[in-house]
């Protein structure tokens, strides 16, 4: 007995600083973990390898919004080692990059333009909880913005076609999972 309580502690002890990441709230696929950044905003995933573009806001130390340069987007390698890459220049300019103002009246308040689709506008925020979010609306519902997963294959053996944009978040009044799917 004291030797299955002694192995059933030590189980415990050494399981307490193991932690598994989350499951992509993008997809079923085990293949595709959530990043778990200090500042994570959204992140963007898409077909080939669980590799994820992090959107993230950079703070100062007592919290506020770095207003001169408050969005960080870069490579999360989760199909490798974790580690963190710079996004190269075109994918910067022409894919994953975004433009941002100060919203007028509002201060704290982001308004965020992707490059691909500048018509798009997604107010990024602070709440009083120190959370940051990026709503969007979808299917007539407020949503807090978790992820955006791109479908796509290559055409030509190196272009890609994207076959599907799907957004995902959380219903801000009831908290349930939201989806909206884009056909570009």
């Amino acid at each position: 007995m004291l030797l299955k309580t002694l192995f059933a502690g030590l189980l415990l002890v050494a399981s307490a600083g193991w932690s598994q990441a989350a499951q992509s709230f993008c997809t079923d696929d085990p293949q595709y973990p959530e990043p778990e950044d200090k500042g994570l905003v959204f992140y963007l995933q898409r077909t080939g390898n669980a590799n994820t573009v992090v959107y993230a806001i950079r703070r100062h130390a007592d919290g506020t919004i770095n207003a001169r340069d408050p969005v960080d987007i870069y490579w999360r390698f989760l199909a490798g080692d974790g580690s963190r890459g710079e996004l190269k220049w075109y994918e910067r300019q022409l894919a994953f990059g975004v433009h941002y103002a100060p919203m007028k009246g509002h201060p704290g308040k982001y308004i965020v333009r992707p490059n691909a689709k500048p018509e798009i506008e997604v107010p990024v925020e602070v709440t009083d909880e120190g959370e940051v979010r990026a709503l969007v609306h979808i299917n007539g519902q407020d949503v807090k913005l978790k992820c955006v997963y791109v479908e796509w294959r290559k055409q030509l053996g190196i272009i890609p076609r994207i076959l599907y944009i799907d957004a995902y978040g959380v219903n801000l009044s009831n908290g349930d999972k939201v989806v909206v799917r884009v056909h570009p």
